[in-house]
């Protein structure tokens, strides 16, 4: 990466100051949001506040108001600029020229509203890179960044610090995925999130760029609508990903889709062929919602890469495993049938009718607390699994011990989960034990519990993301495997083979 897009860059990500420009004393105002969330988030740099209709020295939420940018005393390397789009262009060019270098447009009104607005737009840029500023938007969202304790951001949601970077296009689905990620806590967390806009300036490759060099950023998660320049795209994430996974899911593939990103972010869908294909060359990891791009991202940032595409399921209940097999050979992957020497020493564990296969249920066996580590060590020592899928996570815990019970059921049952929470949280360190020694991804999946109940805590805890189906837990295996894939070929490429 070129020094000076890492300087510019870091005007974003790392501000010595941070202006609020365009600030309003309304309550419910934009601008009140992205100072509450920059507040909250702990950033020790200095904030600044200008409203040109306020009086110079006046407490604006206790901050003191600047009514123009040129009168803050001190440096500021970062504008969030909430001023009505007739006054945007007049707002970055003050800017510039009292020294920011970097600008944050939440304005709206610009290349997403048709011809006029693009126009105003290629001005706006014209503008900045006169002065040497960058911008990010308009029509977007803002940033977060762990390293600076900045949510520099529109929404009402700080994200938790960790390893994951964010790029997106549309402001919504960066927040969702945010939102969704919260229940893999406290394994998935955020290094950097960004959110472009209309990407008037700063562009995706840019960012993904930077974030492959930001040793805080293991993984890489993007959405997008359109690539205005999707070659280099292409190009940069083809060497970022011999490095890191990116997961990339695109929206906008339907007519309909297509129509509503052009008005969303003025973005160009362009052929969805052309970019499935260039971006799998290039090792960018493509899913087709939402939520896969969570639960990929959670099992990239948690598993070790397995060494082939063989799956072990061990499952409490056999419709679970019926589910996951079915998706897990959809996907390419394999769900090999288990060893004659294992099925004969598992019919020294298990009841008579236990599945005698793979997937192995275990159906009542598990009433003995070491039955199921028991059996996911077998599973993994065996040469041919490369795998674990543990189904049924939380099963016991969703017993109903409601008010109507008579007393002495009730107490059994609330003696039945206080028991099944001690047992998942058995399971849950003993599963973190074996995937260090056997370094072989182990992923859960509920089958029915509490999403926030003391079992999924246990199992994410020791470093187990928890799927909510078992169709989703397929794919997010699919994208550990479809990873080390691609990094073999390279090596391959490499060695001249």
């Amino acid at each position: 990466m070129k020094s000076s897009l890492k300087e510019e860059l870091d005007a974003f990500f790392k501000p010595k100051g941070v202006a609020l420009v365009g600030f309003s004393r309304s309550v419910g105002a934009i601008s009140t949001n992205v100072l509450i969330n920059i507040k909250s988030g702990g950033y020790e740099g200095d904030v600044f506040v200008c409203n040109k209709s306020v009086a110079a020295g006046e407490r604006i939420f206790g901050v003191e108001n600047y009514p123009q940018v040129s009168l803050i005393p001190k440096r500021v390397d970062l504008a969030v600029l909430t001023v009505p789009s007739h006054v945007l262009i007049e707002t970055v060019k003050e800017c510039g020229e009292c020294g920011v270098r970097a600008v944050i447009c939440i304005t709206s009104g610009f290349g997403e509203t048709g011809e006029v607005g693009k126009k105003k737009q290629k001005e706006l840029v014209r503008v900045a890179r006169r002065l040497g500023l960058r911008i990010v938007g308009p029509n977007c969202n803002g940033l977060f960044s762990a390293e600076a304790k900045l949510a520099a951001m529109l929404s009402p949601v700080r994200p938790t610090p960790g390893s994951v970077g964010v790029v997106t296009q549309g402001g919504t689905p960066g927040v969702t995925m945010l939102n969704l990620s919260k229940k893999y806590a406290p394994i998935v967390g955020f290094s950097k999130c960004i959110n472009l806009g209309d990407t008037a300036d700063v562009q995706p490759h840019e960012i993904l760029e930077y974030y492959g060099e930001d040793p805080s950023t293991k993984v890489i998660a993007c959405y997008f609508e359109g690539l205005k320049d999707g070659r280099k795209f292409v190009e940069v994430a083809a060497e970022i990903s011999q490095r890191k996974p990116i997961i990339f899911y695109k929206a906008g593939t339907s007519e309909a889709g297509r129509q509503a990103a052009s008005s969303h972010v003025g973005a160009l869908a362009g052929d969805e062929r052309v970019y499935e294909a260039a971006l799998k060359q290039a090792g960018v990891l493509q899913v087709r919602n939402i939520n896969d791009l969570v639960d990929a991202t959670a099992a990239l940032v948690t598993q070790p890469l397995p060494k082939g595409g063989n799956v072990g399921i061990l499952t409490f209940g056999g419709g679970g495993g019926v589910m996951a097999a079915d998706e897990l050979e959809r996907l390419g992957l394999n769900v090999p049938q288990i060893s004659k020497e294992l099925v004969e020493t598992l019919n020294e564990m298990l009841p008579p009718y236990w599945s005698h296969r793979n997937p192995v249920d275990m159906t009542d066996g598990f009433a003995d607390l070491r039955v199921p580590p028991k059996c996911a060590e077998l599973l993994l020592r065996e040469d041919y699994i490369d795998m674990l899928l543990v189904i049924g996570v939380g099963v016991l815990e969703g017993v109903d011990v409601g008010e109507n019970l008579p007393p002495e059921l009730k107490s059994v049952g609330e003696k039945l989960k206080a028991i099944t929470i001690g047992f998942e949280s058995h399971i849950g360190k003993a599963l973190l034990g074996l995937r260090e020694r056997y370094k072989k991804p182990i992923i859960g999946c509920m089958i029915c519990g509490e999403r926030g109940g003391n079992s999924v805590k246990a199992f994410q805890n020791s470093g187990v993301p928890v799927y909510d189906s078992p169709d989703r837990a397929a794919r997010a295996l699919w994208a550990l495997w479809a990873y080390k894939q691609f990094i073999e070929r390279k090596q391959r490429q490499f060695r001249g083979e």
